[in-house]
């Protein structure tokens, strides 16, 4: 057993502090509510339709983590986009507040995307099916280290071989061009072209050298000087052309201001089906998670928010049209049956977008009062209809292989509308308090987060009534 109180999550505060040992730090890092797949002990709450927001994005970011791993341990192999954009999304979600992925998750996939069959080569490029080295998926496995880089932990050296290798597979008028087709992930030179400009913005911002910046600009000059054609002809484009050219508009900086970015958005908006989905092509049937995904995720991107009608109607349409499990079925699909990841891949790292609200709970001392009491008060989550708040001992916190114990809590509010308490209880000397909360929803409840190493915690004893 080793403590759960890492540097990440606990910083002490000075003992001249109203409240000793009041941890803000520990405070927002164990106030993150649970992600809902399992309240620990193998136990799974139902979830209704009405189940938040950020209990939806938290389902949806566990079930692609597992699936990908899952993939890869039955099929020994560096999937392409299967491990890239599980890690791109999972990163996405830490830098956004949300709770740590499952214990093993992350550092199985990244050492499946570089070490097995079809990985990382010694000259930088990765390849599909060992065969040649491939442009397409390289400028996937590209995208996967400039999010681990970026999100989790360095793999600078790795990154920068991946870079090096797109630089030398760059055309002359900017773009990447796809050298393998597999719809409908693996199609076009826009999604290519885009993932080279994440790579490449990444490794300049790691090395200040100008050889990736000027890649960089040369592919998204490539990508401005598609948007007459595809206006012209809206039709012989797909889904993820649009998007992936205004998700590398975004990458670069480009935003709602920008007159290509502009044009864009009108005309994804204007294809937009009556639903709020869209689909993989506009000759296609219906929409799906894939299509809606992307779109969305661009979008926010080149930093539209819900205020954007288009950006709203598509990420409700993501949370109405989620299954139980945090997946989105493959509707209207195109190619093979795809694995597990490939229809939800997109619409998690699109609700991955948006910042976790269980991010803020704050503690705060009530000045004048004897005794050093204090405000705890957290931000309102859409969805929902109470919240419980207990306060632990920061020494009895233990990490166990299965879970965090938070040893016995105190249940200072249980199913209360309020968002704050005041706490007039003072730790001994020499202790320290920590708070967390947690949401309700109908009938049901949330943990109380997780560990930096995935595990959820759970006090043992004094829990708020279910």
């Amino acid at each position: 057993m080793v403590p759960s109180a890492s540097a990440e999550d606990m910083v002490e505060l000075s003992s001249k502090e109203p409240r000793l040992g009041i941890s803000t730090a520990i405070v927002v890092a164990i106030a993150m509510t649970a992600l809902a797949s399992g309240l620990g002990a193998g136990i799974t709450p139902a979830f209704a339709s009405a189940d938040p927001p950020v209990v939806k994005t938290r389902r949806a970011l566990d079930f692609l983590g597992q699936a990908a791993f899952d993939w890869q341990n039955q099929f020994g192999c560096s999937g392409c986009h299967k491990q890239a954009m599980t890690i791109a999304a999972l990163g996405t979600a830490r830098s956004r507040g949300y709770d740590a992925a499952k214990p093993g998750i992350i550092q199985t996939l990244i050492d499946g995307l570089l070490t097995l069959n079809s990985g990382q080569q010694p000259d930088g490029c990765f390849t599909l099916n060992n065969g040649p080295d491939s442009t397409e998926a390289t400028t996937f496995g590209g995208r996967g280290l400039e999010a681990y880089d970026r999100y989790f932990r360095p793999k600078k050296s790795n990154l920068l071989a991946a870079a090096d290798c797109l630089l030398s597979r760059q055309a002359s008028d900017g773009r990447l061009a796809s050298d393998h087709t597999e719809l409908p992930v693996a199609q076009g030179d826009f999604i290519t072209t885009a993932h080279g400009i994440f790579t490449w913005n990444r490794s300049f911002e790691l090395t200040g050298n100008t050889s990736y910046s000027n890649a960089a600009n040369r592919a998204v000059s490539w990508l401005r000087g598609r948007v007459s054609v595809i206006q012209a002809a809206p039709d012989n484009f797909t889904t993820q052309d649009k998007a992936m050219l205004l998700a590398g508009l975004g990458g670069s900086g480009a935003g709602t201001s920008d007159s290509d970015v502009v044009s864009m958005r009108n005309l994804v908006a204007s294809e937009q089906q009556a639903d709020g989905s869209w689909k993989l092509r506009n000759s296609e049937t219906g929409g799906n998670g894939h299509a809606t995904g992307q779109v969305v995720f661009a979008l926010r991107e080149c930093g539209y928010t819900r205020s954007d009608s288009a950006v709203d109607r598509g990420t409700q349409w993501l949370f109405d049209h989620q299954q139980g499990d945090g997946s989105w079925a493959p509707d209207s699909w195109e190619g093979s049956p795809p694995s597990q990841i490939a229809p939800s891949m997109w619409g998690a790292l699109a609700l991955a977008t948006y910042a976790s609200p269980l991010n803020g709970l704050r503690v705060a001392p009530i000045s004048g009062t004897a005794g050093g009491s204090a405000t705890v008060s957290w931000n309102p989550v859409d969805g929902a209809s109470s919240y419980d708040l207990i306060r632990g001992n920061v020494a009895a916190l233990t990490e166990l292989s299965d879970h965090v114990d938070l040893g016995p809590a105190a249940c200072l509010a249980a199913a209360t509308p309020s968002t704050s308490f005041q706490d007039g209880q003072n730790p001994s000397a020499g202790q320290s308090f920590f708070y967390l909360m947690r949401i309700r929803w109908d009938s049901t409840h949330d943990i109380y987060g997780r560990s930096s190493g995935g595990r959820d915690r759970i006090p043992s004893s004094g829990d708020c009534p279910p």
